[in-house]
């Protein structure tokens, strides 16, 4: 399915809301926005906290772990 039939359903699921349901709707993707916005920085934080340890090559890890 693509983007175009996607937004075109979800005009009309939205469009068939009453103004309650829809504005519950609207907090709620805002409240998924914000939460992933937050997650996004926590992983950043994340990177540049271990950016500079020290590391070990991929297929070391995989042999490792008998991969």
């Amino acid at each position: 399915m693509n983007t175009v039939v996607k937004h075109e359903m979800l005009y009309q699921l939205i469009s068939e809301l009453s103004a309650e349901a829809t504005e519950q709707a609207i907090d709620y993707v805002e409240y998924l926005a914000a939460r992933e916005a937050k997650e996004n920085i926590d992983d950043m934080a994340y990177i540049e906290a271990v950016k500079d340890e020290e590391s070990i090559p991929l297929e070391d890890a995989l042999q490792g772990l008998g991969l």
